[in-house]
């Protein structure tokens, strides 16, 4: 959506999804206090995800990374409250009691943990390909991604490389 129509078009679009999803949630057959409940769910599962993108911007282009538990707090934010949404809303939707809808929210966000880490992990070994972005991103944009976290806890020397990296590059970097 960025390459195709630009930011501030992503970003709109984005904001508009949110909406969207309100609208859709009235058209449900469900019980009020389930409607509402989703409406909640929903409101929180985003202010969650913006909330877990700004701390990641925050550790952007810094020299040090976050420790691995911080990453993955922010990971559970900012992806793992999509998942947990997506879980837990169709458990709510399909009137489950409480605590199932718990549990559905814990898987949820545990899977976009998972997820998040297996993206990072792509976006280093993934072959080259038409409308993805380039291999290595996250490092050009100088976001801490799992994989540099883990290299820089297990070899100071790489640590200190990747964070003089991250601190200096502002552009794509030899795919070589």
């Amino acid at each position: 959506v960025w390459r195709t129509f630009g930011e501030a078009r992503a970003i709109s679009l984005g904001d508009a999804g949110f909406f969207w999803a309100l609208k859709l949630i009235d058209r449900l057959d469900i019980p009020d206090n389930r409607q509402h409940s989703l409406y909640q769910r929903t409101s929180t599962h985003v202010l969650d995800l913006i909330r877990g993108q700004d701390l990641e911007s925050v550790h952007a282009r810094q020299p040090k990374p976050p420790s691995f538990q911080h990453y993955k707090e922010i990971a559970a934010l900012k992806t793992g409250s999509l998942f947990a949404l997506c879980l837990a809303g169709a458990a709510e939707i399909a009137t489950q009691p409480p605590e199932q809808i718990d549990i559905f929210s814990e898987i949820g966000q545990a899977l976009g943990v998972l997820y998040q880490m297996q993206d990072d992990f792509l976006d280093i070994y993934r072959p080259e390909q038409k409308g993805h972005h380039s291999r290595s991103s996250d490092l050009e944009d100088g976001t801490w991604s799992s994989v540099l976290i883990i290299a820089a806890e297990h070899s100071d020397k790489l640590g200190k490389n990747i964070g003089q990296f991250m601190t200096t590059s502002d552009g794509p970097m030899d795919q070589s």
